[in-house]
């Protein structure tokens, strides 16, 4: 069943009900998705919603050090490049 909640891996061991509820009280399509993104951010994924030409997608970041690099820009005055050579 294309663009439900199961036939992604990452929601099949997910609480169903949990998700349904919560979704309950959105209005559109946008919403319920907005609403399953925060849900999986709060399960500690660094989710995000993108338009795509036939809807939306929900992408969960499972190795976010690209992401979180890109979310914490200015978080640290030095760039890498700036890092003393032999650091790390």
């Amino acid at each position: 069943m294309r663009g439900s909640i199961n036939s992604s891996p990452a929601w099949k061991n997910a609480n169903r009900s949990e998700y349904l509820q919560a979704c309950s009280p959105a209005e559109t399509l946008e919403d319920k998705v907005r609403t399953l993104v925060q849900l999986r951010e709060r399960a500690g994924y660094m989710a995000e919603m993108v338009a795509s030409d036939n809807g939306w997608l929900i992408i969960e970041n499972h190795c976010p050090i690209c992401a979180a690099a890109s979310r914490c820009q200015g978080f640290l005055p030095l760039g890498a490049a700036d890092l003393p050579v032999g650091a790390g």
